[in-house]
């Protein structure tokens, strides 16, 4: 403890702490015309920007890939629909197609062959054409 008390006394701690701060900074080297040699900081990032916009760029293209295809082949659905198709509406109604105009938005659906009982519904609510296997499933639950 006396040691302490030693240096602070005797100011030699205080002169330390002030030569530190007075420390000659290196001169940084010149290039031919008196400016400091080097790039600034923007001209050392741009390759690691560079290269961070490359690879945004590359999962942006490769995570945007398959919901273009489904949505293309939701669109492909869309446009074969065709009368006589069995469908299922995004709000689960299953129906057989009795009408559809390729310009409208809208499709006529029959949901009910006994009382020929038919609904429109628009175009983007048909959530799928059932095949023919769906169409076996459908009726066996029907059934039970």
């Amino acid at each position: 403890m006396q040691f302490v008390f030693d240096i602070v006394n005797n100011f030699e701690l205080l002169d330390w702490v002030a030569q530190i701060g007075d420390a000659p900074k290196p001169e940084a080297a010149e290039g031919g015309d008196g400016k400091p040699a080097g790039g600034g900081g923007f001209t050392q990032l741009l390759p690691y920007l560079l290269l961070m916009f490359g690879v945004m760029m590359i999962f942006m293209m490769l995570s945007s890939r398959p919901a273009k295809k489904k949505a293309a082949e939701r669109q492909a659905m869309l446009d074969n629909l065709k009368k006589s198709d069995r469908i299922v509406t995004a709000g689960g109604i299953v129906g057989i197609v009795a009408n559809v105009d390729k310009g409208s938005e809208t499709v006529t659906i029959r949901i009910d062959e006994a009382s020929n009982a038919k609904i429109k519904v628009l175009r983007s609510s048909i959530a799928r054409i059932l095949t023919d296997e769906d169409k076996k499933g459908i009726t066996e639950n029907k059934d039970k």
